[in-house]
Order: C-alpha cells, then sequence, then structure tokens
C-alpha cells in the first residue's frame, strides 16, 4: 500500500460529488444509520441550495427530499426513514413538514453552535457516564457511601464544565 495510491482510491470514492461526508463522532452518538441519513441529508441540502430548489415555511428553509430517492440511494425504506427523521426531529436537528400528496420537505437546523455542542458534549457525556458506571461497579462490593458519591458525581460534572468552558475561549 501506498500513500499515492490511497489518495487515488479516495478520489476514486469522491468523485462527481457522490459521497457522504460523515463526522465519526455521530456514529458514537446516534448510531450508524442515523449518522449516516443526517449526514445524507445535510448534503443532500446543501446541493438543493446550490441549486435554489427549496419551499420557504415561514422564514426558514425546507428542502423536498423525496422518499423513493432516499429508500434507493441509502436502502433504508420508508418505515425507517419516518422512524430515523421523528428520532432526529426530537434531538432538534431537522424538521420535517409534509405538503400534498405526503412530499416531504427537511429544515435542517443549521445552528453551528447548537450542532457542536450536540456532537462534541453528547460524547463527552456518554464517556462520563460510562466512568461512572465503572464506579459504580467497582464500589459493588463496598458499603456505598452516598456523600462520597454525590462528591464524585460534583467533581466529574465540575470537570466537564471547565472543559467546556476551555472549548469555547
Amino acid at each position: 500500500m501506498n500513500k499515492t495510491g490511497i489518495e487515488k482510491l479516495y478520489k476514486l470514492l469522491c468523485l462527481n460529488n457522490d459521497s457522504i461526508k460523515i463526522n465519526k463522532n455521530l456514529f458514537k452518538i446516534m448510531g450508524f444509520e442515523q449518522a449516516v441519513f443526517y449526514s445524507y441529508l445535510v448534503s443532500d441540502c446543501l446541493k438543493c441550495y446550490k441549486e435554489q430548489n427549496y419551499k420557504y415555511f415561514g422564514d426558514d428553509i425546507f428542502y423536498f427530499s423525496p422518499v423513493d430517492e432516499i429508500e434507493h440511494v441509502l436502502n433504508l425504506s420508508a418505515f425507517k426513514q419516518r422512524n430515523i427523521l421523528n428520532q432526529l426531529e426530537k434531538k432538534k436537528l431537522i424538521t420535517v413538514k409534509y405538503g400534498h400528496a405526503r412530499a416531504r420537505y427537511i429544515f435542517i437546523n443549521t445552528d453551528i453552535n447548537f450542532v457542536e455542542e450536540f456532537i462534541f458534549e453528547k460524547n463527552k457525556l456518554k464517556e462520563l457516564e460510562a466512568k461512572f458506571i465503572k464506579f459504580l461497579n467497582e464500589q459493588k462490593d463496598e458499603e456505598n457511601d452516598s456523600a462520597y458519591l454525590i462528591k464524585y458525581i460534583q467533581e466529574k460534572y465540575s470537570n466537564l464544565e471547565q472543559s467546556k468552558t476551555k472549548q469555547y475561549k
């Protein structure tokens, strides 16, 4: 394997903008299908903006997202798409509106601060949760002292807040 070969392969895979860029942290946060679908929606939305192919609902810009096209491209059934869209809406990453004849329009939340916090803070919280569960498992055999437990949680939360403050300075 050589560097030139990998670079050529990467360019081939990205040929004609037929690729989806996915932040690896999304896999950890939302799982494979949601991460791929969300990344596809963002990519598709960008294409629609460039082509000026969108519709206003109030002040927000929505783009048309046909079920059959996504089913063909991502191999996700209409049922699975609906479930993932509902989950993404609950996370406030998108909004879905339905038009005539069940036409589906999607608004992508473009608040960079919100999305960045969602991607990176969720990872920190998951790591903290894993450490906490490990701690609880280590304490299983000993008598749990609630005061010590509260202090431990406060320390970890304080560390998380400090790292968040440093990140945005």
